[in-house]
């Protein structure tokens, strides 16, 4: 009786640690919250590649790790299937229209959508068809699964719950505007953006509509997806106003000292500038024991302030789950962007939020949502400009930065939360351009991390010590 109390005990801590590894849906669960407690640690090596030419992913596009597979949908159609572990090509599934985002996966099966107007849904092991349902218009969003449901919006408005097993609709609802954008999830509610610039919230379960938000500034969703996260949900648009960071505008709130022109020579160095201004690096111990400068901390009530004054300016909003009303106005600005919405935040494995940040040079910092202040500063060395969009994910106490080139004008690399150091990572293919309408952030699991650039998934694991 005692043997079989404790493996009744410890089976759910079995299967957990089993399903640990997994990465199943975009950016790692239902509330998109970007972080795993799965670490692969630097040095590292590539463990494989695959190039999918001539077919090509969506930029957008997550790799997906599911039961020891990693799955990714490119525009020509076709869902490929790979092991984890040695980037074998298990099988591909051809559909009828062209895949613009991840994959989604859950109970065996894979989902997708498609610009044929379906949802697929694909046997994880053996690659055949187990159901498809079809709509009167495409989809360019990642599905969202929960609760044995697959939610997604399409291009006329309809929004679905879509039963997993059987493929039979549960619920839709009509949003009245495109959906070009990924939901979210969290104690039963589903959030959703659409093309109105309206963030949206229904019942998991009857469709119920909960609350519409108020219009938010911006252009499109069409990009990326809310992120649920204490309470609250964040939610980042296309930003309807010019790319200006190394402008006068934000200068007197500390995020460019004011006598440096453009901000441009924060690329090299602190060089005399540096001298007269208390910032990154005059500061450089109190950054890397994990304390944001003085300065920094007092100068981020006026950009609150000024985001009262000019809500035109802010990009990054923050609502209230229950009643969708803003409940915080974060003391941020737009940075890396080129032509596309900043990338949404990712939890860390203390809890708080990843997210650009410019002072002086071009990283990421720590966002507490309850003090509603940036607590920390996150800066590769010599980092570049911040002109392009590179997002993030967490696994463990390490932040995986992506650029879709894994290279060019910005950087790609992993930051150690922990000792403050960062790895740099380069990509070995051609820098084709840097225009980009979203990006694809890694993703975590099986030992590796996952990343598409371009054209090749690339699988890195961490670099073993040679045998002496």
């Amino acid at each position: 009786m005692k043997h079989l109390l404790l493996a009744l005990i410890t089976l759910p801590l079995a299967w957990s640690t089993a399903r640990a590894a997994d990465w199943p849906q975009h950016q790692h669960d239902a509330r998109r919250s970007g972080f795993t407690r799965e670490e692969v640690k630097p040095p590292y090596r590539v463990a494989w590649k695959h190039s999918f030419l001539p077919e090509r992913p969506a930029r957008r596009t997550q790799a997906i790790a599911y039961d020891k597979r990693v799955f990714v949908g490119t525009q020509q159609g076709v869902m490929h299937c790979f092991d984890a572990e040695t980037g074998k090509e298990l099988w591909t599934f051809k559909g009828a229209g062209s895949i613009q985002h991840s994959a989604a996966c859950d109970g065996g099966m894979v989902f997708f959508g498609s610009l044929d107007g379906s949802v697929y849904a694909v046997d994880c092991r053996t690659g055949a068809r187990r159901w498809k349902r079809q709509t009167d218009a495409p989809f360019s969003a990642a599905p969202l699964v929960a609760r044995d449901h697959v939610y997604i919006g399409n291009h006329r408005g309809a929004f679905l719950a879509i039963r997993q097993k059987t493929g039979d609709f549960a619920w839709v609802q009509h949003i009245r505007a495109p959906v070009f954008g990924t939901a979210a999830f969290d104690d039963g509610r589903v959030f959703v953006g659409g093309e109105d610039m309206r963030l949206h919230a229904f019942d998991a379960a009857t469709g119920r509509r909960l609350w519409r938000s108020e219009q938010l500034w911006g252009m499109s969703f069409k990009d990326y997806h809310p992120v649920v996260h204490k309470g609250h949900v964040l939610v980042r648009p296309m930003a309807s106003f010019e790319a200006d960071i190394y402008t006068d505008r934000y200068s007197k709130y500390g995020a460019w000292p004011d006598n440096m022109p453009g901000g441009w020579r924060a690329v090299w160095g602190p060089g005399k500038w540096g001298k007269g201004f208390k910032g990154l690096y005059a500061e450089a111990e109190d950054v890397r024991a994990g304390k944001m400068p003085k300065e920094l901390m007092d100068r981020q009530l006026p950009v609150i302030e000024h985001f009262e004054k000019t809500p035109e300016d802010q990009d990054l909003f923050i609502l209230d789950v229950k009643s969708g009303k803003q409940a915080l106005i974060p003391p941020h600005f737009r940075v890396m962007a080129m032509h596309g919405a900043v990338t949404p935040p990712a939890e860390d494995f203390r809890g708080t939020l990843v997210v650009p940040w410019c002072h002086m040079t071009h990283g990421w910092g720590r966002y507490d949502i309850a003090r509603n202040r940036m607590v920390e500063l996150i800066v590769p060395p010599r980092a570049c400009n911040a002109d392009e969009n590179v997002n993030v994910s967490c696994g463990g106490r390490y932040v995986y930065v992506m650029h879709c080139e894994e290279g060019n004008a910005n950087y790609t690399g992993v930051y150690d939360l922990a000792t403050k150091t960062w790895t740099p990572i380069h990509g070995d293919v051609p820098w084709y351009d840097n225009l980009q309408s979203g990006a694809n952030p890694a993703s975590i699991g099986y030992g590796r991390f996952y990343h598409i650039l371009f054209y090749t998934l690339v699988a890195r694991t961490t670099q073993q010590e040679a045998r002496r």
